[in-house]
């Protein structure tokens, strides 16, 4: 199976966000809406094979009024001919880490950092419980540990009705689970994990860093992997490391041994000049400040689309 960001599932969930979607040769485009009436095509991780498709979805997207159509491919691709083509700023990881968790309890503890078993032991001993658990109530204790977290560390969290559409949408392939770390009655961290078929994904996270010192978040991971593993999958993606913006929850992940893989950088195909220019005008008036999360090991920094 391939990325989840292309599943019908996550197409259910852009339109819950309001987002329009299409489908062309089975790839999805997402349509995003742009200041003074603009608007782009994106299409996010598609498919081996995609660039086929992509002549026809640019013609579509030009009938449209889109500016540009934005392709954030799994491996490099072939541009259309005769379209101008930038290169543009990833909204997915551009790299990541990736765990085999076919594997053995012992050979996955034995392939990560000393230091990142002797905390997940830490997180055990301090009596550290991890919890599955979905619901209302569930979404707004997940929406405060990430509000506490966006405080501290200056961004800004999605509102409760982004995660809600995010864990609504379900099926015997795909689902956005909440796994809580309680001490006691007090959750002190949680994660967000989307699971598609042979695939677990890492989208969200957050911990009460008054509690930093039971290490929830390395438990959280763990029994994210292992429960990917026992539900059938293969594959556990911590989405997304950057050495140089997110040294620390970089080095966090890479503490759970994995192979690093780096995507190529997103393509703009350029549809209307005028409408682009004007793009990349307001992009630089506005400006792009870099959010800097070095101290939070359980939050990923990455916002995946949406």
């Amino acid at each position: 199976m391939g990325s989840f960001l292309q599943t019908m599932e996550w197409e259910e969930i852009q339109r819950r966000m309001g987002r329009a979607t299409r489908r062309i040769d089975g790839v999805l485009y997402i349509r995003h809406e742009l200041p003074l009436g603009m608007s782009y095509w994106y299409a996010p991780r598609p498919p081996m094979g995609a660039a086929e498709s992509i002549g026809a979805a640019a013609e579509a997207a030009l009938g449209e009024g889109a500016a540009f159509l934005r392709i954030e491919a799994a491996e490099a691709i072939a541009p259309p001919n005769g379209r101008h083509v930038n290169p543009a700023a990833n909204m997915q990881p551009v790299e990541t880490v990736i765990i085999d968790v076919s594997r053995s309890d012992a050979a996955l503890l034995g392939a990560m950092h000393p230091k990142t078993r002797y905390n997940i032991r830490l997180a055990e001993r301090h009596g550290v419980i991890i919890r599955r658990e979905s619901g209302d109530d569930a979404v707004r204790r997940f929406q405060d540990l990430i509000r506490h977290t966006a405080a501290r560390d200056g961004f800004h969290p999605h509102p409760l009705d982004h995660y809600a559409k995010l864990l609504a949408v379900r099926s015997p392939q795909f689902s956005n689970e909440l796994l809580f770390a309680y001490l006691g009655d007090r959750p002190v961290a949680a994660a967000m994990v989307n699971w598609c078929g042979s695939r677990a994904t890492y989208l969200h996270g957050a911990s009460d860093y008054a509690m930093r010192q039971c290490m929830a978040p390395h438990l959280v991971q763990w029994e994210a992997m292992r429960g990917a593993r026992d539900g059938g999958c293969d594959v556990y993606d911590l989405w997304g490391i950057d050495d140089e913006r997110w040294p620390g929850i970089s080095r966090f992940k890479r503490g759970f041994g994995g192979a690093i893989v780096r995507y190529p950088a997103a393509l703009d195909i350029v549809l209307s000049r005028p409408r682009y220019a004007l793009y990349q005008l307001q992009r630089r008036l506005r400006g792009r400040p870099v959010r800097v999360l070095d101290r939070e090991y359980g939050t990923s920094p990455v916002n995946v689309n949406p």
